[in-house]
């Protein structure tokens, strides 16, 4: 998970989940902000579909001290929690960031440049970003920048045999 801190430097932290078929709802470590457990909360809700009802999360975030604030947290925790559900490896050198909306958008996020850094700093080869947003990006030597729009996309692209129903958007009528 691609993340940065108060002070805009970024950080490359590893994520862990843990899905418990006897819990409910979203457990979420200290020092998480309203708005990142939100997104977490959405992210959960993405990638696990109507399971998310029936189970509980447990996430932790290593690599990052003090509060963990934003949406960049949504896509790597989609991407990790869609793994274990569909028994699916996720394969080495990759870091994600962007947000996820309730229909399975990447929504944009703050502090790409700095996020990039960090991750070429520990080895990473390649970066999933949302393209909303991006600008324009010059990436580190050696880390290949993958811009996505969709949940279903970034599944698509590291597991070709594996399918993710699209999320429908919801237009709401004003009686």
């Amino acid at each position: 998970a691609l993340v940065v801190d108060h002070a805009g430097q970024g950080h490359a932290a590893e994520l862990s989940v843990v899905i418990d078929s006897d819990g409910s709802g979203v457990q979420h470590p200290p020092d998480v902000a309203r708005d990142a457990q939100v997104a977490a909360q959405l992210a959960v809700a993405v990638a696990l579909g109507p399971a998310a009802e029936s189970v509980g999360v447990r996430w932790n975030l290593r690599g990052m001290k003090g509060e963990l604030q934003g949406t960049s947290l949504g896509l790597p925790l989609a991407v990790a929690l869609h793994c274990p559900l569909h028994r699916l490896q996720l394969p080495t050198g990759l870091a994600f960031t962007g947000g996820v909306d309730l229909d399975g958008r990447i929504a944009p996020v703050a502090g790409i440049p700095a996020k990039l850094r960090a991750a070429a700093g520990i080895g990473c080869k390649t970066i999933y970003v949302p393209t909303d947003g991006l600008g324009q990006l010059s990436a580190p030597r050696g880390l290949s920048v993958v811009p996505v729009r969709t949940f279903s996309s970034i599944i698509s692209r590291l597991f070709p045999d594996t399918k993710v129903e699209a999320k429908r958007r919801f237009n709401f009528r004003w009686l």
